[in-house]
């Protein structure tokens, strides 16, 4: 059986989740350019901007019932 959380409390976390969520995907250009800038195979681009994505979205999730 789970708790019952007032409903701004819910509110609040989804906001900080969006915020964070946001933050760190503009902040994907200025992390990226160095390490994409000396790639000449596509492949490997996608690779580099496909393992960063994980790595947000997954620290995301883990994240995700401590945001206060």
């Amino acid at each position: 059986m789970g708790d019952l959380v007032p409903v701004a409390d819910v509110g609040q976390k989804i906001d900080a989740m969006i915020n964070i969520t946001k933050s760190k995907f503009l902040a994907l250009g200025h992390r990226l350019a160095p390490r994409l800038a000396v790639e000449t195979e596509a492949a490997k681009c996608q690779e580099i901007v496909d393992e960063v994505v994980r790595e947000i979205l997954t620290d995301l999730a883990a994240a995700g019932g401590s945001i206060q």
